[in-house]
């Protein structure tokens, strides 16, 4: 059985500042440590940006050392992908990953274009497209 694919759609306003070469330029950004975030596998095709978001987070992790009865905590260096696509003439904001995923995609992008974009949701009446 295949499972369905989830896309989540944002609508981005102010990208009219910056041509699709600047936005491949700022996709190909490797990943930096002091900034703790980059992006992978970016490519152009027409107007839209497709790429992957590489963050990292410390998570810590409590171990039960059992020689010592006790609990150690153990730092955890974590790395995570978002893929997404990005329409530079329509400002459409795809993401393959929801929830904290999304949530860090949005804070980043705020970041990289210094907050000087919006981003919205975007409602989708599914009853348009389904006969129920």
């Amino acid at each position: 059985m295949q499972r369905t694919k989830q896309y989540y759609l944002k609508l981005i306003s102010g990208l009219e500042h910056w041509d699709i070469g600047s936005l491949l330029y700022i996709f190909k950004a490797k990943y930096d440590p002091v900034k703790g975030f980059g992006f992978i596998d970016t490519e152009r095709i027409n107007s839209s940006i497709i790429s992957n978001l590489v963050y990292q987070t410390i998570s810590i992790q409590r171990l039960f050392k059992l020689s010592e009865n006790r609990f150690l905590d153990h730092e955890l260096e974590l790395f995570f992908n978002v893929p997404f696509l990005l329409d530079s003439e329509t400002g459409l904001l795809e993401a393959g990953l929801g929830g904290e995923k999304l949530r860090k995609l949005i804070s980043v992008l705020g970041r990289v274009f210094e907050y000087q974009i919006t981003i919205e949701d975007i409602f989708i009446n599914i009853n348009k497209f389904v006969n129920i």
